[in-house]
């Protein structure tokens, strides 16, 4: 009796686990699994364009020290998920992009500390986002780097299933996954995102919003770009209009800054703008985000190399070149380093910087979030906002 108690439960164990032994396999056979010090290895490999796009977990910050130990750029750019469209296309020198290593200044002298261990660039670019120095942010936001998930958990294991019942997998994907593998496919992508849909990081760790800008899928509501412009006319949220300058964030900035410069690296700070028309809507707003020109002020009395471009009308921005409401595409950041080669007082960054190239995207890309480039995705851009933007999709 309790034989057949016993095999008939462990046949139903047996049946209800199988699904989640495929399942690990498919995140292992799409390279959710793969070590970063390999993935890494692939997309430095002269002749091949990896895109690295995990959809298991957020290993962002992983990733970056991995990135950085191997590469040893001369030049990084380190920030928020705001810093990450910084390519290496904009500079003359090998660029590595830290972007989404920091979430409030509390982040900037840690992540200095463990990378100076390893490596000393010439060139940093900061960039910052200005609600980083609201009162009520500062206080909130005070751990040294964002939080990651474990590849491997339950959670994960279930995912494949979830993809597939909300239409984002299809069956014939998943099995052909199973069977190839990302090692059988061309062109190079590993991770589900990277797989399906085009997304991840580049070999210079600059994010690529492939399925975005296509339409493949919606900006992700919570930060979708109507939803921006309502936070601003609320002054909700990080457009809080109470707050006031937090000088422990300022103290926090310039802390890093001269650290750096101690240590021989030539440093220059940008600030990022927000869509127009969220900037519009903003200033409707009594004191909203004002601490941000005491900021800036403090920034000009230490003379640091700053580009200011909180105001997006300062660079000719258009709402049409953002992902959202606060995420500038790739001419957002060509525009920004552009204004840095400009009016930067450093030779040695004035040099970084590949100003006529910068001049050409701009010129040729304006009104657009993304540079083409075929090795990604030939689907053209598209007015992914809903907000009437003519995309130029020219061939650079």
């Amino acid at each position: 009796m309790y034989r057949r108690f016993f095999l008939i439960y462990g046949v139903t164990v047996l049946i209800l686990l199988l699904p989640l032994g495929f399942n690990m396999v498919f995140l292992w056979r799409a390279g959710e699994l793969l070590s970063l010090k390999r993935v890494v290895e692939l997309q430095q490999r002269d002749g091949l364009f990896c895109i690295y796009g995990q959809a298991s977990s957020d290993g962002t910050v992983s990733y970056r020290f991995a990135s950085y130990e191997r590469v040893r750029p001369e030049i990084i750019a380190v920030g928020s998920s705001r810093a990450m469209q910084l390519r290496q296309s904009f500079f003359t020198r090998p660029f590595l992009n830290l972007g989404g290593t920091v979430r409030s200044t509390a982040s900037f002298q840690p992540l200095l500390e463990r990378l100076f261990k390893v490596h000393r660039p010439s060139v940093m670019i900061l960039a910052l986002d200005p609600w980083w120095f609201g009162s009520d942010y500062s206080a909130f936001y005070a751990q040294a780097f964002p939080g990651e998930e474990s590849s491997i958990s339950l959670r994960s294991m279930l995912l494949p299933l979830q993809w597939m019942l909300a239409g984002n997998l299809s069956f014939h994907r998943y099995i052909a996954t199973l069977v190839h593998g990302w090692e059988g496919e061309n062109p190079c992508r590993i991770g589900v995102a990277a797989r399906e849909r085009g997304d991840g990081f580049g070999p210079d760790g600059a994010r690529l919003y492939t399925s975005t800008v296509t339409r493949q899928k919606s900006v992700q509501s919570g930060w979708s770009f109507q939803n921006m412009v309502a936070l601003a006319e609320r002054g909700d949220g990080i457009f809080g209009s109470r707050q006031t300058l937090s000088e422990d964030a300022v103290a926090n900035l310039l802390q890093a800054i001269r650290y750096a410069e101690a240590q021989g690296v030539h440093v220059a700070v940008i600030v990022p703008p927000i869509a127009p028309r969220v900037y519009t809507a903003l200033q409707k707003m009594p004191n909203a985000l004002r601490y941000v020109d005491l900021l800036i002020a403090r920034l000009k009395e230490e003379r640091i190399q700053l580009v200011d471009g909180y105001d997006p009308t300062s660079l000719d921005a258009s709402s049409c070149e953002f992902f959202d409401g606060q995420h500038g595409g790739d001419i957002i950041s060509a525009r920004l380093l552009k204004r840095l080669g400009a009016i930067s007082t450093d030779d040695v960054i004035v040099r970084s910087v590949d100003r006529a190239n910068l001049t050409q995207i701009v010129r040729t890309l304006s009104g657009s979030a993304i540079i083409p480039n075929a090795r990604v995705t030939t689907v053209p851009e598209t007015d992914f906002l809903g907000i009437g933007c003519q995309k130029k999709n020219p061939r650079l």
